[in-house]
């Protein structure tokens, strides 16, 4: 927490002034690090007349000013609104690159975590679940934990039948599914229950030629984000598909309780891993 009766240069100053640094040095460096995050102008100010992002970067040079050569974040923008939050994803990865500090973030948020990171690593009761890139965590979630945390993937659940080399056949339901082993997947065993997941953008609503996967559901409902929206279909006993895309490829506008087919290709389902 910042001192609140000191002001945005005073707190900055503080561990410095601890160190026994001179006042001109003291006064070099601190005046380098707002100008780093953008904060110079409000130098004379205290932390109860800034906004909650201003307070968050403060905190932020107060800490850097002391050239850790590692930062722990915990929840840095948990108390920010939307807007907020989003510049200070920015204005971390700017000051981190910069700086060249290794930064390790706790946080909840995935879109934080996949949005600022070189590396992600997931846990789930204090057990390492994967670690990777925002785009292999992304795209290829090991395990059935990790591809719900992360969301934007459908889940399904069935009984592996029989192997193909790198393909796997899993029944679901009344339905067999065409579904792609990933190099991480060390053991299939046929008569088991497995977990294969779908990204949300994968999937295909509407009859399409060449794909090896499809099931019947009914429209529930579609959730607009900007210019993407998804349309949420039941299928089965009451498991909710999610199908993303562009809103200018999706002209078509579903009633509720509307039967539909929704396919994907048989590469684009990846078997989890069994914890």
């Amino acid at each position: 927490a910042l001192f609140p009766h000191r002001t945005v240069f005073q707190n900055v100053e503080f561990s410095l002034k601890m160190k026994g640094l001179p006042k001109d040095e003291r006064a070099r460096q601190v005046w380098e690090m707002l100008d780093l995050v953008s904060l110079s102008e409000l130098a004379r100010r205290r932390p109860s007349d800034l906004s909650g992002g201003q307070q968050q970067r403060v905190a932020l040079a107060r800490a850097l000013i002391a050239r850790p050569t590692l930062l722990l974040l915990d929840e840095p923008l948990g108390a920010l609104d939307f807007n907020l939050r989003q510049s200070m994803i920015v204005e971390l990865k700017k000051i981190q690159r910069e700086l060249g500090i290794t930064f390790i973030m706790v946080t909840h948020s995935q879109l934080e975590a996949l949005s600022m990171a070189d590396k992600v690593i997931v846990m789930s009761d204090a057990v390492i679940q994967q670690i990777g890139s925002s785009r292999e965590i992304a795209e290829n979630p090991h395990t059935k934990f990790v591809a719900e945390f992360i969301g934007n993937n459908n889940i399904f659940s069935g009984v592996v039948k029989s192997r193909s080399g790198s393909m796997v056949f899993v029944e679901a339901g009344d339905q067999i599914f065409y579904v792609r082993i990933p190099e991480y997947v060390r053991q299939v065993r046929v008569g088991h229950e497995a977990h294969f997941s779908v990204r949300a953008d994968l999937m295909h609503s509407g009859k399409q030629d060449g794909m090896a996967n499809s099931v019947d559901g009914k429209f529930v409902t579609t959730e607009f984000m900007g210019s993407l929206e998804t349309d949420v279909f039941e299928v089965g006993d009451g498991l909710l598909v999610q199908v993303e895309q562009h809103r200018k490829v999706s002209d078509r506008l579903y009633k509720m309780g509307e039967s539909e087919t929704i396919s994907w290709a048989a590469q684009s389902g990846v078997l989890l891993k069994q914890t």
